[in-house]
């Protein structure tokens, strides 16, 4: 499987029978044909993240990803999808998303 490297943190592609599932939970809670996109550059731009309901996308070497936190045949997983998703589901094509897995290691407070 391909790995990349990003900080300490190690992805490795996500099974590629399980993009179909990543995909129906992904459009089933967020319309795309309705998301602008912004970088945020300035304290303003985060007062109105505050305010308002954002989705947010991690930039990792050059690209952006979307990050999403889902549980798939009852198993939870940690996503970076990278964002060339289509508006619509039906235009994807399968071959050409990276769907990366990553874990969280939280540390207990105390």
């Amino acid at each position: 499987m391909s790995r990349i490297k990003v900080g300490n943190c190690s992805l490795q592609l996500l099974e590629q029978n399980l993009y179909s599932d990543v995909l129906e939970k992904i459009y089933t809670n967020i319309n795309f044909q309705k998301i602008r996109y912004q970088l945020i550059n300035n304290n303003t731009h985060l007062d109105i993240i505050k305010s308002t309901k954002h989705y947010i996308t991690a930039h990792f070497q050059g690209y952006n990803f979307l990050l999403a936190f889902l549980t798939i045949n009852n198993v939870n997983y940690n996503l970076l999808i990278m964002k060339n998703l289509k508006y619509l589901k039906e235009q994807n094509n399968l071959q050409e998303i990276k769907i990366y897995k990553f874990d969280v290691i939280l540390e207990e407070l105390h």
